[in-house]
């Protein structure tokens, strides 16, 4: 079926010589401005696709009360002889492409409602808004103001809204905004505003709702906006300033929102915050707090939804009524120091969607700690001290997209129940006590993106569904007991991108098949059994930048095809019973590699392309620098492990339970400069 955008036809406006009020609101006209109506008195044109100018002669309409052509592809200036529009009473041009305003705007003095928001406006905000001494709601937000806010705007003294968002405003705001106290919304959120808030914010008592997040505020946040008693939404956000929170603050009763996020606030979190019974979302994460969380937040507040502490220092155990009320959906504390078992509540919190607690030091059984989660999208258990087993009721989690548990010291069997979970996409278990064979029901997983089970205790062979889910990129089976062959077939693992199988048993040959992979990042075989000669068609992999083969009992010659691989920055074939020349492009061209004319002359001899013995050096370095850091901060004396190297350039570099990545040593060796290279 064709659909057709309507214009409004030639002969519809015409002769309207008497209509007052027009109304063609949320259809698909087009078209330039209609305006064959000199008498009429109300327009509404709002959500259509009207465009053009907006054209001089609207200002002969000299009764026009009210102009609404909110959300059309109008362009172009504001006219000027819109200040002839002497009873216009409210004028609505938000979301357009207009330009400029004119001064002459300010010559409407019975205007109470102003909306330019969303446009192309740029250069100062003119002085003359000022004049429109009426004016109860004031938006240009969504537009490309720079300068200061003009300090005429302190004598619209009636003024109830005032939207400046996402603007290029600049320096510290005119006290005069300040005398403004009939403002009951004060959003200039997503500017350049500077300086501290004055107390006299504290002025502001009608305020219902003050955003001044993303902006670069600094000092310290004022007690005077605990003055504000009728305040319900309160977003600091993304600011510089410091020192702790008022604690005044935990006294509006009547606060349901506050996002104090990513400043560098610290300090405790006091006990007041236990009597913010309105409170439906404190989001306080990216901060310095530190201590306890009190051990009744939660418990007078059953409407909250999201709780954000991230990326804090708090201690201590969650507190135990913390989703007392049953309505949190968010629960986000990770990157804190944690400790203890999860409280209860959590597992028959059934609104829960968000759910990261990754990088605490966490404890306990995690068995039963939660649920059936009908709603919950995301979990992150990851880098904690959980142990017990995965239940079964997480098959019943039917919406869960991301479910990352990797580093902890989770047992048992992977349940085959998580094949149920048709949404999956993320599924990360690595560095866990898991053992048997591979659960054959992740094969149903259709939607899997991302496969780690590395560093457990998995035995049996890698099943060749595994080939079949179309939409898998990264897999790593890396550190198990895998054994059998790597199976690789027409057809299989079409967005393979990164495969990591090192430190198994596997054995026979490289499959010829898996150069018609799409392989980029990562293609690490070693430390297996794979035995015969390398495949020709790994040459085809010109994308890759990863390829490790080291430690199995391959032998023969390194094909010449491979100096076609333009794309590495890594590649190992040591420990092997390769022999011949090597390659032109994988040895000479580069200083302080062996020439091409010598030769592979026993299996210990290392054909390590680019970096390993400066990276080592590097990763010596870094280790004992963050070991350091490490004691300092957390440590008792005792508690030092250093981590073993692993003996083959694999993408962890380290062995089981290890933490530095590959990608971690590409960013320290500025993408394995010449300067990092052997014989600098």
């Amino acid at each position: 079926m064709v659909t057709h955008k309507p214009k409004q036809p030639s002969w519809i406006f015409t002769n309207l010589v008497k209509l007052e009020s027009l109304n063609l609101t949320d259809n698909r006209f087009q078209g330039p401005f209609p305006y064959n109506f000199p008498n009429i008195k109300h327009l509404y044109l709002e959500s259509n696709n009207f465009s053009g100018p907006i054209p001089e002669d609207i200002g002969l309409i000299s009764g026009l009360q009210f102009i609404s052509l909110y959300n059309n592809s109008f362009e172009g200036k504001i006219p000027s002889s819109v200040g002839q529009l002497r009873e216009l009473q409210h004028l609505d041009l938000g979301w357009n492409s207009l330009n400029s305003i004119p001064s002459e705007l300010g010559l409407c003095t019975n205007l109470t409602y102003l909306s330019l928001n969303s446009n192309q406006l740029s250069r100062k905000i003119p002085a003359e808004i000022g004049l429109l001494t009426k004016l109860d709601l004031l938006r240009l937000g969504g537009n490309n103001f720079s300068g200061s806010i003009p300090s005429e705007i302190g004598n619209l003294k009636v003024l109830k809204y005032l939207y400046l968002w996402g603007n290029q405003l600049s320096r510290p705001i005119p006290m005069k905004v300040w005398n403004l106290t009939n403002l009951q919304i004060l959003n200039i959120g997503d500017n350049s505003f500077k300086g501290n808030i004055p107390a006299e914010i504290g002025l502001l008592t009608k305020l219902d709702i003050l955003l001044l997040y993303e902006n670069n505020f600094f000092g310290s946040i004022p007690s005077e906006i605990g003055n504000l008693q009728v305040l319900r939404e309160l977003d600091l956000a993304q600011n510089q300033f410091s020192g702790s929170i008022p604690r005044k603050f935990w006294n509006l009763t009547n606060l349901q929102n506050m996002d104090p996020y990513n400043n560098n606030l610290s300090g405790p979190i006091p006990p007041e915050i236990g009597n913010m019974n309105s409170s439906q979302r404190v989001s306080v994460f990216t901060n310095r707090f530190w201590g306890t969380i009190p051990s009744d937040f939660g418990k007078y507040s059953p409407n909250l939804t999201l709780i954000q502490l991230a990326w804090n220092t708090l201690s201590g155990e969650l507190p135990p009524e913390l989703c007392s009320g049953f309505a949190l959906e968010k629960l986000i504390v990770n990157s804190n120091n944690f400790t203890g078992p999860l409280p209860e509540c959590l597992r028959n919190c059934s609104a829960l969607t968000h759910v990261k607690l990754e990088v605490n030091q966490f404890t306990g059984n995690i068995t039963n700690a939660f649920g059936i989660h009908p709603r919950l999208v995301l979990i992150h258990l990851s880098h904690n001290k959980f142990v017990g087993q995965l239940s079964p009721q997480w098959g019943e989690c039917k919406n869960i997209t991301d479910k990352q548990m990797d580093g902890n010291r989770i047992s048992g069997q992977i349940p085959p129940e998580l094949g149920q979970l048709p949404q999956l996409q993320y599924l990360t278990l690595s560095s866990n006590e898991f053992n048997g064979e591979f659960p054959i029901a992740i094969g149903n997983l259709s939607l899997l993106f991302n496969l780690s089970l590395s560093r457990n205790y998995l035995t049996g062979v890698i099943p060749r569904f595994l080939g079949k889910l179309t939409k898998l990129e990264f897999l790593d089976l890396s550190d198990n007991n895998f054994t059998g062959v790597l199976p690789v077939d027409p057809g299989t693992f079409e967005r393979l991108t990164s495969l990591n199988i090192s430190h198994n048993k596997l054995s026979g040959g490289i499959p010829e098949k898996i150069g018609n992979l799409h392989l980029q990042y990562l293609l690490d075989l070693s430390s297996n059994t794979f035995s015969g000669s390398l495949p020709l068609n790994l040459a085809k992999l010109i994308m890759l930048e990863i390829l490790n083969v080291s430690h199995n009992q391959l032998s023969g010659n390194i094909p010449l095809t491979f100096s076609r691989m333009v794309s590495h920055v890594g590649i190992d074939f040591s420990y092997n019973n390769l022999t011949g020349p090597i390659p032109t492009g994988l040895c000479g061209e580069t200083e302080g590699l062996t020439p091409c004319t010598s030769g592979l002359r026993n299996s210990n001899k290392k054909i390590l392309v680019g970096v390993l013995v400066p990276i080592c050096g590097l990763l010596l370095l870094v280790t004992i620098s963050a070991v350091i850091l490490k004691f300092c901060k957390k440590s008792k004396p005792g508690e030092i492990d250093l981590p073993k190297m692993s003996k083959s350039f694999d993408s962890s570099i380290w062995g089981r339970h290890g933490k530095l990545t590959f990608s971690e040593i590409i960013t320290a060796t500025e993408n394995f400069d010449e300067k990092y290279l052997i014989g600098r």
